[in-house]
């Protein structure tokens, strides 16, 4: 079994709740969590820099997992920013959708059913879920 954790804003694979879950977990599953680029002083190694809306880098993640690693279960957990990363990649990107037995969505600072529904075809719409 494998969880895979994506971290908030200011969180990263060092911060005291990623490690609280890691350690609760690690009992029962291998424990990844996808440290984003440039957070909290990590070296910045591309010419890209930490972008809450891009899928890209947790994309590539989980296809490196994918690609090299094999587990019975695979389970994603976002937490508040990384929640809704997580969500808008697997919204517009059926590709993981074999390889995920389940997702976990904790901390999303907003109610995400209802505010695509609110705001069908919408700016806010297309950034949500298109961009």
């Amino acid at each position: 079994n494998l969880l895979i954790i994506v971290h908030g804003m200011t969180g990263g694979s060092e911060s005291l709740y990623i490690r609280d879950i890691s350690e609760g977990f690690s009992h029962n599953y291998s424990v990844v969590t996808i440290h984003a680029r440039g957070i909290n002083d990590t070296p910045l190694i591309t010419p890209f820099v930490y972008c809450a809306a891009s899928t890209e880098d947790v994309a590539n993640a989980l296809r490196h997992l994918r690609k090299n690693y094999s587990f019975k279960h695979v389970f994603l957990m976002g937490i508040s920013m990384g929640a809704n990363i997580t969500y808008k990649l697997l919204a517009n990107n059926y590709e993981f959708n074999d390889y995920l037995t389940g997702f976990i969505n904790i901390s999303n600072f907003f109610h995400q059913l209802t505010s695509v529904q609110k705001n069908k075809d919408t700016l806010t719409d297309y950034f949500l879920v298109k961009l």
